[in-house]
Protein backbone atom coordinates (compact mmCIF):
# COMPACT_ATOMS: atom_id res chain seq x y z
CA UNK A 1 0.00 0.00 0.00
CA UNK A 2 1.05 4.02 -0.53
CA UNK A 3 0.80 4.18 3.10
CA UNK A 4 -2.04 5.05 5.30
CA UNK A 5 -2.96 7.84 3.44
CA UNK A 6 -3.01 7.18 -0.02
CA UNK A 7 -3.25 9.88 -2.64
CA UNK A 8 -4.58 9.66 -6.59
CA UNK A 9 -2.32 10.81 -9.11
CA UNK A 10 -3.12 14.70 -10.22
CA UNK A 11 -2.07 14.04 -13.81
CA UNK A 12 -4.26 11.03 -14.84
CA UNK A 13 -7.16 12.48 -17.32
CA UNK A 14 -10.25 12.04 -16.45
CA UNK A 15 -13.74 12.19 -18.65
CA UNK A 16 -17.14 11.27 -17.69
CA UNK A 17 -19.85 9.49 -19.86
CA UNK A 18 -23.31 7.99 -20.17
CA UNK A 19 -23.84 4.52 -21.25
CA UNK A 20 -27.50 2.96 -20.63
CA UNK A 21 -28.39 5.48 -17.63
CA UNK A 22 -25.85 4.99 -15.76
CA UNK A 23 -22.71 7.10 -15.12
CA UNK A 24 -18.85 5.63 -16.09
CA UNK A 25 -15.66 7.32 -15.52
CA UNK A 26 -13.02 6.94 -18.05
CA UNK A 27 -9.77 7.25 -17.04
CA UNK A 28 -6.69 7.55 -19.21
CA UNK A 29 -2.78 7.13 -17.94
CA UNK A 30 -0.55 10.13 -19.90
CA UNK A 31 2.09 7.77 -19.00
CA UNK A 32 0.76 4.00 -20.30
CA UNK A 33 -1.47 5.59 -22.74
CA UNK A 34 -4.19 3.33 -21.36
CA UNK A 35 -7.50 3.61 -20.52
CA UNK A 36 -9.82 2.50 -17.53
CA UNK A 37 -13.19 2.88 -16.79
CA UNK A 38 -14.39 3.17 -13.15
CA UNK A 39 -18.54 3.12 -12.06
CA UNK A 40 -19.86 5.83 -9.85
CA UNK A 41 -19.02 4.41 -6.49
CA UNK A 42 -15.19 3.36 -7.53
CA UNK A 43 -14.88 7.10 -8.56
CA UNK A 44 -15.97 8.96 -5.58
CA UNK A 45 -13.36 6.54 -3.79
CA UNK A 46 -10.65 7.89 -6.02
CA UNK A 47 -11.71 11.55 -5.18
CA UNK A 48 -10.84 11.29 -1.76
CA UNK A 49 -8.07 9.77 -1.83
CA UNK A 50 -6.20 13.34 -1.46
CA UNK A 51 -3.78 12.34 1.12
CA UNK A 52 -5.40 13.77 3.63
CA UNK A 53 -8.02 11.24 4.80
CA UNK A 54 -7.34 7.76 6.40
CA UNK A 55 -9.11 4.71 5.35
CA UNK A 56 -11.45 4.64 8.08
CA UNK A 57 -12.44 8.67 6.81
CA UNK A 58 -13.01 7.26 3.18
CA UNK A 59 -15.45 4.54 4.39
CA UNK A 60 -17.08 7.30 6.25
CA UNK A 61 -17.88 9.36 3.59
CA UNK A 62 -18.66 6.52 1.49
CA UNK A 63 -21.33 5.34 3.14
CA UNK A 64 -23.00 8.96 4.00
CA UNK A 65 -22.80 9.30 0.24
CA UNK A 66 -24.66 5.76 -1.39
CA UNK A 67 -25.90 4.50 1.75
CA UNK A 68 -24.22 1.11 1.41
CA UNK A 69 -21.74 -0.61 4.28
CA UNK A 70 -18.02 -0.86 2.85
CA UNK A 71 -15.75 -2.82 4.99
CA UNK A 72 -12.11 -2.34 5.09
CA UNK A 73 -10.88 -5.63 3.74
CA UNK A 74 -12.88 -4.32 0.46
CA UNK A 75 -11.26 -0.83 0.55
CA UNK A 76 -8.09 -2.20 0.63
CA UNK A 77 -8.45 -4.51 -1.57
CA UNK A 78 -9.81 -1.94 -4.14
CA UNK A 79 -6.54 0.53 -3.25
CA UNK A 80 -4.14 -2.09 -3.94
CA UNK A 81 -6.01 -2.98 -7.38
CA UNK A 82 -5.44 1.24 -7.62
CA UNK A 83 -1.64 0.79 -6.85
CA UNK A 84 -0.81 -1.71 -8.94
CA UNK A 85 -2.36 0.20 -11.87
CA UNK A 86 -0.13 3.05 -11.04
CA UNK A 87 -2.79 5.07 -10.19
CA UNK A 88 -1.63 6.39 -6.81
CA UNK A 89 1.18 8.69 -5.80
CA UNK A 90 4.18 7.18 -4.63
CA UNK A 91 7.20 4.41 -4.37
CA UNK A 92 5.40 1.42 -5.21
CA UNK A 93 3.40 3.02 -7.81
CA UNK A 94 6.12 4.45 -9.51
CA UNK A 95 7.61 1.30 -9.44
CA UNK A 96 4.81 -0.17 -10.93
CA UNK A 97 4.61 2.84 -13.72
CA UNK A 98 8.00 1.76 -14.79
CA UNK A 99 7.45 -1.98 -15.30
CA UNK A 100 4.06 -1.32 -17.27
CA UNK A 101 5.95 1.44 -19.49
CA UNK A 102 8.81 -1.50 -19.73
CA UNK A 103 6.56 -3.96 -21.27
CA UNK A 104 4.91 -1.99 -23.12
CA UNK A 105 7.82 -1.30 -25.13
CA UNK A 106 8.98 -4.58 -24.90
CA UNK A 107 5.86 -5.90 -27.32
CA UNK A 108 6.97 -3.26 -30.11
CA UNK A 109 9.11 -6.20 -31.78
CA UNK A 110 11.47 -5.27 -34.46
CA UNK A 111 8.70 -6.97 -37.17
CA UNK A 112 6.17 -5.27 -35.13
CA UNK A 113 8.04 -1.52 -35.76
CA UNK A 114 8.47 -2.55 -39.56
CA UNK A 115 4.47 -3.31 -40.24
CA UNK A 116 3.10 -1.19 -37.91
CA UNK A 117 4.66 2.30 -39.45
CA UNK A 118 3.18 5.53 -38.49
CA UNK A 119 2.94 8.73 -40.32
CA UNK A 120 1.57 11.67 -39.36
CA UNK A 121 -0.96 12.92 -41.77
CA UNK A 122 -3.55 14.57 -39.43
CA UNK A 123 -5.37 14.05 -36.29
CA UNK A 124 -8.70 11.98 -37.12
CA UNK A 125 -9.91 12.80 -33.11
CA UNK A 126 -12.81 15.51 -34.05
CA UNK A 127 -13.22 14.01 -37.17
CA UNK A 128 -14.38 10.69 -35.82
CA UNK A 129 -16.16 12.67 -32.86
CA UNK A 130 -18.71 14.31 -35.63
CA UNK A 131 -19.10 10.81 -37.31
CA UNK A 132 -19.78 9.20 -34.27
CA UNK A 133 -22.81 11.49 -33.93
CA UNK A 134 -24.25 9.90 -37.03
CA UNK A 135 -23.54 6.33 -36.44
CA UNK A 136 -24.53 6.02 -32.62
CA UNK A 137 -27.18 3.90 -33.85
CA UNK A 138 -24.62 1.09 -33.99
CA UNK A 139 -23.93 0.60 -30.75
CA UNK A 140 -27.97 -0.05 -30.17
CA UNK A 141 -29.39 -3.37 -29.70
CA UNK A 142 -31.84 -3.02 -32.27
CA UNK A 143 -28.80 -3.11 -34.56
CA UNK A 144 -26.89 -5.48 -33.34
CA UNK A 145 -30.40 -8.19 -33.63
CA UNK A 146 -30.17 -6.45 -37.35
CA UNK A 147 -26.47 -7.10 -37.77
CA UNK A 148 -27.02 -11.09 -36.87
CA UNK A 149 -30.15 -11.29 -39.31
CA UNK A 150 -28.03 -10.01 -42.36
CA UNK A 151 -25.18 -12.15 -41.29
CA UNK A 152 -27.38 -15.30 -40.94
CA UNK A 153 -29.11 -14.67 -44.09
CA UNK A 154 -25.37 -14.27 -45.89
CA UNK A 155 -24.50 -17.49 -44.35
CA UNK A 156 -27.74 -18.95 -45.80
CA UNK A 157 -27.23 -17.70 -49.21
CA UNK A 158 -24.09 -18.80 -49.52
CA UNK A 159 -24.70 -22.18 -48.46
CA UNK A 160 -27.78 -22.59 -50.59
CA UNK A 161 -25.24 -21.54 -53.85
CA UNK A 162 -21.91 -22.99 -52.66
CA UNK A 163 -21.89 -24.81 -56.47
CA UNK A 164 -21.91 -21.53 -58.47
CA UNK A 165 -19.18 -19.91 -55.69
CA UNK A 166 -17.25 -22.92 -56.33
CA UNK A 167 -17.16 -22.34 -60.50
CA UNK A 168 -16.96 -18.48 -59.37
CA UNK A 169 -13.65 -19.36 -57.26
CA UNK A 170 -11.39 -20.45 -60.51
CA UNK A 171 -11.53 -17.27 -61.83
CA UNK A 172 -10.04 -15.20 -58.51
CA UNK A 173 -6.73 -15.73 -60.39
CA UNK A 174 -7.87 -13.52 -63.20
CA UNK A 175 -5.69 -9.79 -62.87
CA UNK A 176 -8.85 -7.65 -62.93
CA UNK A 177 -10.63 -9.78 -59.98
CA UNK A 178 -7.15 -9.62 -58.24
CA UNK A 179 -7.75 -5.65 -58.09
CA UNK A 180 -11.11 -6.27 -57.34
CA UNK A 181 -10.35 -8.16 -54.11
CA UNK A 182 -7.35 -6.01 -53.41
CA UNK A 183 -9.94 -3.15 -53.30
CA UNK A 184 -12.72 -4.88 -51.25
CA UNK A 185 -10.12 -5.89 -48.69
CA UNK A 186 -8.74 -2.02 -48.41
CA UNK A 187 -12.24 -0.74 -47.82
CA UNK A 188 -13.03 -3.88 -45.61
CA UNK A 189 -10.13 -2.73 -43.53
CA UNK A 190 -11.07 1.04 -43.58
CA UNK A 191 -14.74 0.36 -42.21
CA UNK A 192 -13.11 -2.33 -39.65
CA UNK A 193 -10.37 -0.32 -38.71
CA UNK A 194 -13.12 2.73 -38.19
CA UNK A 195 -15.17 0.36 -36.23
CA UNK A 196 -12.27 0.04 -33.64
CA UNK A 197 -11.86 4.13 -33.79
CA UNK A 198 -15.41 4.83 -32.98
CA UNK A 199 -15.96 2.34 -30.49
CA UNK A 200 -13.02 3.67 -28.83
CA UNK A 201 -14.39 6.99 -29.03
CA UNK A 202 -18.18 5.45 -27.86
CA UNK A 203 -16.81 4.57 -24.72
CA UNK A 204 -15.06 7.93 -23.54
CA UNK A 205 -11.09 6.98 -25.76
CA UNK A 206 -9.50 9.22 -27.74
CA UNK A 207 -8.33 8.01 -30.88
CA UNK A 208 -5.31 10.68 -32.39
Amino acid sequence: MAGEYPKFRKDLIISQQEYEGKTYYVIKDPITRKFFRLKEPEYFITQNLDGAKSNQEIIQEFERKFQVKLDLTTLESFLNRLEKLGFLEGEISQRELSRLQYEAEKKKSFLRKILFIKIKAFDPDKFLDKLLKKFRFVYTKGFLVFSLAVIFLALVVTISNWEDAGYSFKKLFALTTIVKLWLAIFLIALVHELGHALTCKYFGGEVH
